[in-house]
């Protein structure tokens, strides 16, 4: 199915999100149209790691005792660690088979655009696609800085090459989990993208209007096909979320989670060592790994409120713009799309578990006050 594509702008637009997913193993890619290469690459990266992480275990006792002098948060690094472990072959085998399913989104896309492309509305792939790529290696670099924060913080004059291998095994699932969700966003930001110009076909089309003769007929005829075929556009859209939902829904329950996890770990050690002057940079360090995993928070839950505020603008728009009832067609086609659009449940959400929008971030943001507010009075009463 990929290979009947390949030529397709919608492959060329998404060439980042592929490249880096093959690189790093969350996809089997094809060499010489053979796919048991792309898995026995992903086989060799685990052994790879899983081999640096045993390797690293052995002295990860003299490692970490060394560093418990000069820091506080190691004992987060440690659990850190063995969570990694733990997490990273989940988070590879659910990216390998989403990525089965993204393969017919990705046709359900080529095809959605063929009928864009009939309202005479430019699709501008190259643009696309830097902003896909600024999206995918703008988060690789944010977590790639965050790890060498943390890798300068704790180095010592009596570091050896053993401390690096430990960074490596940790930062490497960051790396992994950042791909990950940005792969995510990205396809996300293409169902928003194509929502957004099927409104706006919906506000460019010449409703009639009572004083028009009534004679043009055929104006009215052509604008109820418009509409009939914006509508199927529009449930396209929302069945092709639907799919990467249903897709990515494990993956984004279990980064929220994570990140929610992290954030009240990193936020004990910033509340224990705030205001102490030996343990300035502990504090520091700390601080930014919770404003880091807070933004990738906030990373997920603005593309799925956008998509969700796009997805919902159609209802507006078609309220905004009603067609008088001498135009019965139409106005017949307008109320029936209104409907349609104001019934659906178009929010993303994490395995039916939670509604991912600006709602799940309100909640969060109390969430981790209340644990602050705890830590002060734990603190107070001890």
């Amino acid at each position: 199915m990929m290979r009947s594509l390949r030529s397709q702008d919608i492959i060329k637009e998404s060439w980042s999100s592929l490249c880096v997913t093959g690189i790093f193993g969350l996809r089997p890619f094809e060499l010489c149209n053979i796919k048991l290469f792309g898995y026995l690459y992903i086989i060799i990266i685990s052994i790879c790691y899983y081999g640096l992480f045993y390797y690293s275990m052995k002295n990860s006792e003299e490692i970490f005792g060394e560093l418990e002098i000069i820091s506080k948060s190691i004992n987060i690094r440690k659990i850190q660690m063995f969570l990694n472990a733990f997490i990273m072959p989940i988070m590879i085998i659910s990216n390998i088979f989403a990525y089965d399913k993204i393969k017919n989104v990705f046709v359900d896309i080529h095809n959605l655009d063929k009928k864009l492309k009939m309202f005479n509305i430019q699709l501008n792939y190259k643009k696309y696609m830097r902003k896909d790529v600024v999206h995918i290696f703008g988060i690789i670099m944010f977590t790639i800085l965050m790890g060498l924060t943390e890798y300068y913080s704790l180095i010592n004059d009596g570091s050896t090459y053993m401390y690096d291998l430990t960074w490596i095994v940790n930062l490497f699932p960051q790396i992994i989990n950042s791909i990950a969700i940005s792969t995510f966003v990205v396809i996300l930001a293409k169902i928003r993208r194509r929502h957004s110009m099927i409104n706006n076909s919906i506000v460019e089309l010449k409703y009639l209007k009572k004083n028009e003769v009534s004679t043009i007929v055929s104006t009215e005829i052509n604008n109820v096909f418009k509409l009939k075929l914006l509508r199927e556009m529009y449930e396209i859209c929302d069945n092709i979320a639907l799919k990467i939902n249903n897709t990515y829904g494990f993956i984004l329950l279990m980064s929220l989670a994570l990140f929610f996890i992290a954030m009240c770990a990193h936020l004990k050690i910033v509340y224990s060592t705030f205001g102490l002057q030996n343990d300035v940079i502990d504090c520091v360090v700390d601080t930014m790994w919770t404003c880091f995993y807070f933004g990738k928070f906030l990373y997920i839950i603005n593309a799925c409120q956008s998509y969700a505020t796009e997805g919902k603008r159609a209802s507006r728009v078609l309220h905004e713009y009603r067609v008088d009832a001498n135009h019965h067609l139409l106005k017949q086609e307008n109320e029936s799309f209104a409907r349609q659009v104001g019934n659906r449940d178009i929010r993303i959400n994490a395995c039916n578990f939670v509604a991912i929008d600006y709602s799940l971030l309100a909640k969060v943001v109390l969430a981790l006050t209340a644990y602050v507010f705890f830590l002060s009075q734990f603190s107070c009463t001890k």
